[in-house]
């Protein structure tokens, strides 16, 4: 088969083969989803609460959540002291300030276990019961009237219409851009030097293999800095570039440390391939494809994998059927342009 036609059997394999993948490896039943408040949403209460409480399905973490309070003329306030509740670290409790009136709302942000922002609002509404009043006997004043307590009634307060939450954030195209652009980069490093490691000895050493692997790890970690970028700015509520200085939060997170693992594997791996001649290629690539693996192994632990109910099943499953999908496309591709 001539080269040209190889090339593009090979495009249409990885293209098919990463298709499939993308298309099944996200299911949206593993993001964390809030199962109750307390107040509940649209509550009537007569007492100012002093307190709400979130509960969620899956843990919480605290350093990702944040809340504010919109009073019915639109003012809002960030709320501190937020802790976890009795339930443990799926519930969430926030202090309130005294003495509310009307309808107030409650705006809660949250960065899940696999990295997912998430934003709700709970709404409810305080009447405060009027307290009894004793009037006084009426007294006759000197035209003759006579004084009457004053029923006039307040006007009433127009609730603002809060609408949809502000614009915050990075846009949903360009998260999966940088999600799935980062899986392919990993999957071509793993494909190649899990290829030349168990089935073709050698064919990762040529030069056009070399240059790919070396482009595939430099964007692995230039995405995996925006990945951390962004998720600072989820944590934070605004602009990733303006959130660059909470870094250091976003990786205490799981997905933000497996990011942070992930830069600096990518960087170590480049090292050993462009810099490191005087290594002999097959402790070269060995050590290469024991990177692969490992990289592949922090897109479980950032994902969907990691925040089921057992991840010490679900992140090696995930792990295997990724690098086992990433080596039998490798190959593919690998034959048909070779």
């Amino acid at each position: 088969m001539p080269r040209p036609r190889r090339a593009l059997a090979a495009a249409i394999v990885a293209f098919i083969g990463m298709a499939t993948l993308l298309l099944g490896a996200s299911p949206a039943a593993a993001h964390n989803t809030l199962l109750s408040s307390s107040p509940a949403d649209g509550a009537r209460l007569t007492d100012s609460p002093t307190q709400i409480s979130f509960l969620f399905d899956l843990p919480a973490p605290l350093e990702t959540a944040s809340a504010e309070l919109i009073e019915p003329d639109g003012v809002r306030t960030d709320l501190a002291g937020l802790t976890h509740g009795p339930a443990g670290d799926t519930e969430i409790v926030v202090a309130l300030p005294a003495g509310l009136s009307g309808q107030m709302t409650v705006r809660w942000r949250l960065v899940g276990p696999d990295g997912h922002p998430l934003t709700g609002r709970v709404s409810f509404t305080v009447t405060p019961v009027p307290a009894t009043v004793l009037t006084a006997p009426s007294t006759t004043l000197a035209t003759g009237d006579i004084s009457t307590p004053d029923t006039t009634t307040p006007p009433a307060v127009a609730v603002p219409d809060i609408g949809a939450d502000e614009a915050t954030g990075t846009p949903g195209p360009i998260r999966w851009l940088l999600r799935y652009a980062s899986y392919l980069a990993i999957g071509a490093v793993v494909g190649i030097t899990l290829t030349d490691r168990l089935i073709w000895h050698g064919v990762g050493s040529r030069p056009t293999f070399r240059r790919i692997t070396s482009n595939a790890l430099a964007l692995v970690a230039l995405l995996a800095f925006a990945q951390l970028a962004v998720l600072a700015g989820d944590i934070d509520g605004r602009s990733p570039w303006r959130s660059l200085g909470t870094l250091d939060v976003a990786a205490t997170t799981d997905a933000g440390f497996a990011l942070v693992i992930r830069i600096l594997l990518s960087g170590v791996a480049w090292v050993l391939l462009c810099r490191m001649h005087i290594i002999h290629d097959e402790i070269r690539w060995t050590a290469l494809s024991l990177t692969g693996i490992a990289l592949m192994a922090t897109w479980a632990w950032a994902g969907h994998a990691k925040s089921q109910r057992w991840p010490w099943l679900g992140v090696p499953v995930d792990i295997t059927h990724h690098i086992a999908a990433a080596l039998w496309i490798g190959a593919l591709a690998i034959v048909a342009t070779t």
